[in-house]
């Protein structure tokens, strides 16, 4: 919380943080996933939590970065709940079945790759709770408010992720385009 408080000792009002936590080096204007991942985490602006940066997709453009950026936090939330590191991650994400492979040569198991993906949904609706419990909103899951209007040159892009992804992302009834 250093960034926050920093800011707030010195009334700076341009402090890039959510939830008291401060970005990384990606900017979410330019990275529009990932500026969801840091809005919606339960942890704040956290990219380990599912950074987006390769996604195929195209990064200033608001639409398809909930989908994206939810599916990056559930896989993300899974490997972390197995204490893998997110570099590990990386690599799991081109070939999935070597967790479950690993778990089940390990443990005499039969996970299957669904399994890793049910992990992370459980996660992230435990770590959600609990901030309930402690008080966040849906008006927490928000990016600083500079940032949506505030042009990023070069590309004169804004973080412009309508608010109704970011409110219904973690309701996983629901399906994202």
């Amino acid at each position: 919380n250093g960034t926050a408080i920093t800011g707030k000792v010195l009334g700076i009002e341009r402090v890039p943080v959510v939830k008291g936590q401060a970005f990384s080096a990606y900017d979410p204007r330019a990275i529009k996933g990932t500026g969801v991942t840091y809005a919606t985490t339960p942890q704040g602006a956290d990219h380990t939590c599912g950074l987006t940066i390769r996604a195929k997709i195209k990064h200033t453009k608001p639409e398809g970065q909930a989908k994206v950026s939810r599916d990056a936090q559930i896989k993300m939330a899974g490997y972390d709940t197995l204490g893998s590191c997110i570099f590990a991650g990386f690599g799991f994400a081109d070939a999935p079945e070597t967790i479950s492979g690993l778990l089940n040569a390990r443990y005499g198991t039969n996970f299957t790759d669904d399994a890793l993906l049910e992990l992370g949904r459980e996660t992230l609706i435990y770590e959600r709770e609990f901030n309930r419990r402690a008080g966040f909103t849906k008006a927490d899951d928000r990016l600083p408010e500079w940032m949506t209007r505030e042009p990023l040159p070069p590309h004169i892009t804004v973080f412009d992720v309508p608010e109704e992804d970011l409110d219904s992302l973690f309701d996983f009834d629901t399906e994202h385009d």
